[in-house]
Order: structure tokens, then C-alpha cells, then sequence
């Protein structure tokens, strides 16, 4: 597709060939989504804490908005926009977009948008993927993906290709949901209604969906 703006990222959910869609998000709004950014009101609060950007540090094409913070990154920064509150620390960062105070943590995050109140911690990788508000990951991989709110994941799990957009879903340790190839191509892609659990260690093939089955629970080690 198109290159986007500067400023703006682009992320490619679903199936991750033959059928993903590649959505622009940016630091104002994004059209496809329907995410309200305050700009201009979120420029007109007054901080206590000026910008902190550690001097060495390596920014190419990045925007912060005061009251934002940039810890210890040691890799290069490039086309990152973080939002008031918003935080990244001893990460590696690129072409992603940070609502109000969501955070990263030790980890690997690229092409995404994390919603406000989100966190990425703990040697996650994130990859191509929109994270909904007040959401929670940690230890685990998340690609092409797009996870509504209050989503958990923790643990060594695999998030790939998955559709969740009504959130409030929990994959827990050694999930994989994420079998998206039918032979050589990852052609494939999952949906899960809001607040689907899936437990230890289960095995979801794709394709599936579940976005008619609310808080449906996968049982420990089952093969869905």
C-alpha cells in the first residue's frame, strides 16, 4: 500500500499474506479506526516534569508530547510518537504511536499503536499489531494482530494473525494461537469474541471464529 506521512504508522493486521489489512494510523487521528486524538487539548496541559530524553540517545522522525519519557534505549528511535504520560524504557522502538500513558518496557515493539493505558513489558515482542486501551502483555510475541481492551497475555504465549477487537480476552501460559499457515503461507487469521479465555498451554488452528461466543473457555492443553 501507500507509504505513510511522517508521523504516522502503518500497521497490517490479519492474515499476515493474501488478505491483511494495512491500517495508517497517526499522531492526530486515524481514519480507519475512529480514534479520537486530542491533540491540541493534550498540548495544553501543564506538566510538572519537563520531556526527558537521556542525551546520546539516537531520534530519527519522532514526536513527544510533554510529559513523556525516554529511558535507556541504547537502539536507535525512529518514528515513534509518544503522547502526555507515556513512557518507553530500555526498548527497542520503531514506527509506533503511544497513546497517554501507555508504556514499554524491555521489549521489542514495531509498526504498532499501543492505546492509552497500555503495557509492554518483560521481553515482549510486538510486531504490526494495535493494542487496545488498559491492556496487558508481557513475556509473550504478538504479531499482525489487533487486541482490544483489558487484554491479557503473559508467559510465553503467541498471538498471531488474531482479531479481537471487542477485547477482554486472556491467553494464558504457553497459548499459541497462532498455527496461521495452510501448507507455506501464513493466509490465514483468528477472531475472538470479547473476553475469550484461553488456557495453559492450548493450541488454537486456524481459521477460526469465534466472535459469536463470548467468554467461551478453552480448556488447559485443548486443540481448537
Amino acid at each position: 500500500g501507500p507509504k505513510p506521512p511522517r508521523g504516522a504508522v502503518a500497521v497490517s493486521v490479519g492474515s499476515e499474506s493474501d488478505g491483511s489489512r494495512t491500517l495508517h494510523v497517526d499522531h492526530f487521528e486515524s481514519r480507519d479506526l475512529k480514534i479520537p486524538q486530542m491533540f491540541e487539548e493534550l498540548m495544553s496541559i501543564k506538566h510538572d516534569k519537563p520531556l526527558q530524553v537521556p542525551s546520546g540517545s539516537k531520534l530519527y522522525s519522532c514526536t513527544f508530547l510533554p510529559g513523556s519519557t525516554l529511558t535507556n534505549c541504547t537502539s536507535p528511535v525512529e518514528n515513534v510518537t509518544l503522547h502526555s504520560g507515556a513512557s518507553v524504557v530500555s526498548s527497542d522502538v520503531t514506527s509506533t504511536v503511544l497513546q497517554p500513558s501507555a508504556s514499554i518496557r524491555s521489549s521489542i515493539v514495531s509498526s504498532s499503536l499501543l492505546m492509552s493505558h497500555s503495557h509492554v513489558l518483560n521481553n515482549a515482542v510486538v510486531l504490526s499489531s494495535i493494542v487496545g486501551p488498559d491492556s496487558h502483555l508481557s513475556c509473550c510475541e504478538t504479531h499482525h494482530s489487533f487486541l482490544g481492551p483489558f487484554t491479557s497475555q503473559h508467559h510465553q504465549s503467541l498471538h498471531i494473525s488474531c482479531i479481537s477487537p471487542c477485547g477482554r480476552t486472556n491467553l494464558g501460559y504457553g497459548g499459541n494461537c497462532g498455527s496461521n499457515h495452510t501448507g507455506r503461507s501464513p493466509d490465514q487469521e483468528c477472531w475472538l469474541g470479547e473476553g475469550v479465555f484461553l488456557g495453559l498451554s492450548s493450541s488454537v488452528k486456524f481459521p477460526l471464529d469465534m466472535s459469536h461466543s463470548p467468554y467461551s473457555v478453552v480448556a488447559t492443553s485443548a486443540v481448537v
